[in-house]
């Protein structure tokens, strides 16, 4: 095994593996910089000062806390390695973390809690907190909750909320309503796949339905619950499918199921290894590529869930009941 390539109170540079944490042992470390380079295997956490992955074929076992920015980006000198790299758990900055167009996934296991996020091509298991954050060509399975200006292009999230959410093409919502409090802005209709089993591999997998300027609602939330006053009211901005469904039945079979999953792949490594969504690794990797195709491809379209019928509603009703 070779060692790591450069180690000393500025620089902690790695591109192999390294056994145990990257922490700092005294306080010059703190502000470390850790460069990882391709092939980087850390079998613990790091601490840093900023953090900086350049190529493919990285991964991180534990935490990462990183005091300055952390920047994700393709090693130009070997553009045909595809290897993703991966961090197993919570990844936290108070800063940036900036994740470049690369040929390869970045995948994070966990939840982040970032203060600015700009990522392409990211997969994310758990949740994604932040100030401000622009999103394109990502999936990101659990919410996405940013205090100020969420920007989303041709990605697929749980959910949001957000103080201003501004839409581009292509953005899908698993569950079926999201929030801007003060702005929801969408430049074309975004799909929720409500209906969607986002984990079936096969023909069945259900609808979407697409949502439009006429699904954003103003909805007052009492602000503190001790008072009963007009002043008291906040009102927000929320995008929803709710008067689109009628068909309640498959509704929430498959949200039901669609959350299970969720919930598997972000806790995955801490519950009962029994469950039964539980998989091996190269069944991860088939899952993983399934929603990326939803990504790529689309789903089914249904313009609207409603029943045009009395008769049809009662036998929907029916076959609820």
């Amino acid at each position: 095994m070779r060692t790591d390539n450069i180690h000393d109170s500025t620089r902690y540079v790695v591109s192999d593996e390294h056994h145990g944490n990257i922490l700092p042992g005294k306080r010059i470390e703190m502000w470390r910089d850790v460069y990882l380079k391709s092939g980087a295997y850390i079998k613990g956490g790091i601490w840093c000062g900023s953090l900086s992955c350049i190529g493919s074929n990285i991964c991180v076992e534990n935490a990462v806390y990183c005091r300055g920015a952390a920047t994700i980006k393709g090693d130009l000198s070997n553009s045909n390695s595809k290897e993703n790299v991966t961090f197993k758990s919570c990844f936290s900055t108070p800063d940036s973390l900036i994740i470049e167009k690369t040929p390869y996934k970045v995948r994070f296991l966990s939840d982040l809690y970032i203060s600015k996020i700009n990522i392409s091509n990211s997969f994310i298991y758990g949740n994604l907190y932040a100030n401000h954050a622009i999103i394109q060509d990502s999936i990101i399975l659990g919410g996405v909750f940013c205090q100020g200006v969420l920007k989303l292009n041709n990605s697929i999230v749980s959910t949001f909320e957000a103080n201003r959410a501004i839409l581009g093409e292509g953005v899908s919502v698993i569950f079926p309503f999201a929030i801007g409090k003060e702005e929801i802005n969408l430049s074309n209709p975004i799909t929720f796949l409500t209906f969607y089993n986002i984990f079936k591999n096969d023909d069945d997998q259900g609808e979407a339905i697409l949502a439009d300027d006429e699904d954003i609602f103003q909805i007052s939330l009492q602000v503190d619950k001790n008072k009963d006053d007009d002043s008291n009211n906040e009102l927000i901005n929320c995008i929803s499918i709710s008067e689109k469904i009628l068909d309640c039945k498959l509704y929430f079979n498959n949200l039901l199921s669609n959350r299970q999953f969720i919930q598997y792949l972000s806790l995955g490594r801490s519950i009962d290894p029994n469950n039964s969504f539980s998989h091996t690794q190269n069944e991860l990797v088939n899952i993983e590529s399934n929603i990326w195709q939803i990504l790529k491809s689309g789903v089914k379209i249904t313009s609207d869930k409603k029943t045009s019928k009395i008769d049809e509603l009662i036998n929907r009703f029916k076959s609820i009941i």
